[in-house]
């Protein structure tokens, strides 16, 4: 065999595994990226919901922290652009109950546990909300 064939095959293999390595590299990038912003949004979600801080006394529910209405939201948005709609979907019923709680529609003369037990619902459901694996793989934004 010529010792130029050598060295010419060499070459193509060394440049397609550069290549290879490359677009592997960039994709595995891409992919901790999504998985990286679902988890902040997630975790800024998870933060709203524990900021929020309330008191029953005679006069019923007191917000002495409430949330801003529509935060949640905002966060349920961003996740809907991300294509994570089942979190999204989570993340928009839970900003319903808290407005709704906050705004003294169901809340006058509700037990403290079962508002205590509202918040740590809404908290559990954030914890629980997962990725949409095929928007993280495939076809997400960043």
């Amino acid at each position: 065999m010529d010792i130029f064939a050598v060295f010419a095959q060499f070459n193509l293999n060394l440049f397609s595994g550069i290549v290879a390595g490359v677009i592997s590299g960039v994709y595995s990038g891409l992919i901790m990226a999504r998985i990286a912003r679902f988890y902040e949004v997630k975790a800024q979600a998870l933060r709203l919901v524990r900021r929020i801080d309330f008191v029953i006394n005679n006069k019923g529910l007191t917000f002495t922290r409430p949330m801003k209405q529509g935060e949640l939201s905002l966060l349920a948005a961003e996740l809907i652009q991300l294509q994570h709609r089942s979190a999204a979907k989570r993340f928009f019923e839970i900003d319903i109950q808290i407005t709704t709680i906050q705004h003294g529609a169901k809340a006058h003369g509700q037990h403290a546990n079962v508002i205590h037990e509202l918040y740590r619902g809404w908290q559990k459901l954030i914890r629980e909300a997962s990725p949409n694996w095929g928007a993280i793989l495939l076809y997400g934004r960043l």
